[in-house]
């Protein structure tokens, strides 16, 4: 496959990852006008959050081994269309429970594009070339949850709250026309049907599919993830550090909101434009990926120009550091008394340490784990949604009780927990996964 079209594919595969992930924090700066209009209290309004991004997380569980089991693109195709159909209830909703039936499905099929969707730039590159892709994707993924308060933060104050599923369902449905050219990536899959292909006629094949029960395998690919979960503890202790990571950003959607209008008195769109902070952070952080790569080349060319997974954990390694600095520099710069750009620097960073734990950890993964990249990074995204979707349930009320300070402070210590990780398997990885079954390695 030529060049072009792989990175055609990975340019469509990531703005579907950017939609989904958009999707969930686009809908938490409507509040204010949903809840007089559906008669709901700001939790149960919370809740339209909580539940997409817990569908997200439970979500991978299944459709990611499904995609090593039927393929990428039936999967990938059939979720974006649900997508769009399950945000059609969103829109028009009459009632909070409509709304929240519609999210949570919505999100259950936008989960496949942060599962499968980094599997498919899995199978289009070798692992010598998988860095900028891998890069562009996390960035995408990243990006999404800030991007979204900006544009809800805009389309509440000036339009109506409903056109934000709207915009969705545009979104998608532009990606939806680009989607249909994409061909199957997944190599066993690929091999299947050439050799369907070639032994078309033969009983052969037939009795090949006959001794092996399609709802066994079916059943094997969905507990993989789990496996992964409690017998790799690489696989675990990366997933909680990017579960922390996204766990606090998702709060972070509350946290501001109450921050920034109880201290600066900001408006709904100047809340949304607060998240450029993160933002900002994040392109510096995807802007620094040159020199990782060369420092992954650099360590390739010293072990003989074997290229080890523990290569990519080197950005997480500096990265995780940043998330308890910056929480800890929020938490006490957002006074009256103190400039309301200082707190933004700081979250600054924030997004700096997010891009660069992001983007070492699913390179890991993808790499320590190539036959079972969509289970892997399935197990990851489940783990880190969970926090995700139940972070911003008590977030408004930490910050309220304790106060910005120390309810920040309480999120840099839980932070600050999770940084050995990225050390410890730089320097012990190989040996774990050489015990592994799952891995190259093993």
């Amino acid at each position: 496959m030529p060049k072009w079209r792989k990175w055609a594919i990975v340019i469509i595969e990531s703005s579907m990852a950017l939609a989904v992930t958009c999707g969930s924090s686009i809908y938490t700066l409507t509040y204010d006008h949903l809840q007089p209009e559906l008669h709901v209290s700001r939790e149960v309004a919370t809740l339209g959050l909580t539940l997409y991004t817990l569908a997200i997380g439970f979500g991978p569980l299944f459709v990611a081994p499904l995609s090593e089991f039927f393929g990428r693109k039936p999967i990938c195709l059939v979720s974006l269309i649900m997508y769009i159909v399950w945000n059609i209830p969103c829109a028009v909703a009459p009632n909070i429970a409509t709304e929240l039936v519609g999210r949570w499905f919505s999100g259950m099929a936008g989960s496949a594009f942060l599962t499968v969707s980094g599997g498919v730039v899995g199978d289009l590159f070798a692992p010598r070339d998988l860095g900028p892709p891998m890069l562009i994707y996390t960035l995408m993924s990243f990006l999404g949850p800030d991007i979204g308060p900006i544009l809800g933060g805009f389309i509440d104050q000036y339009y109506h709250w409903r056109w934000v599923f709207w915009v969705l369902m545009i979104w998608s449905g532009t990606i939806l026309a680009l989607f249909v050219f994409i061909p199957e990536t997944y190599a066993p899959k690929i091999l299947e049907m050439e050799q369907r292909a070639a032994q078309k006629g033969s009983d052969t094949q037939e009795d090949t599919r006959k001794q092996k029960s399609i709802f066994s395998s079916i059943l094997t690919s969905c507990y993989r993830p789990f496996q992964l979960l409690t017998l790799e503890y690489m696989v675990l202790c990366l997933s909680l550090l990017t579960a922390v990571l996204l766990g606090v950003q998702y709060l972070l959607f509350g946290a501001f909101g109450y921050a920034f209008t109880k201290v600066y008195a900001f408006k709904p769109s100047g809340v949304g434009l607060s998240f450029l902070g993160i933002g900002v952070g994040a392109i510096l952080g995807a802007i620094a990926f040159p020199f990782w790569f060369r420092l992954s080349r650099i360590k390739t060319a010293r072990n003989n120009g074997i290229a080890e997974p523990e290569f990519n954990l080197f950005s997480v390694a500096f990265g995780a550091p940043l998330l308890p600095i910056s929480l800890f520099w929020f938490g006490w710069t957002c006074r009256e008394d103190i400039h309301w750009i200082v707190p933004i620097i700081a979250s600054a960073l924030f997004g700096v340490g997010g891009v660069c734990i992001f983007m070492g950890v699913w390179s890991f993964l993808v790499e320590s784990y190539p036959l079972y990249a969509a289970s892997a990074l399935g197990a990851n995204a489940f783990t880190r949604l969970v926090f995700a979707g139940s972070f911003p349930l008590f977030g408004v009320q930490m910050f309220e009780n304790l106060g910005i300070g120390w309810a920040s402070t309480l999120l840099g210590f839980v932070a600050l927990a999770c940084v050995p990780f990225p050390f410890c398997f730089i320097r012990y990885g190989k040996a774990i996964r050489e015990r592994s079954s799952f891995t190259k390695g093993g």
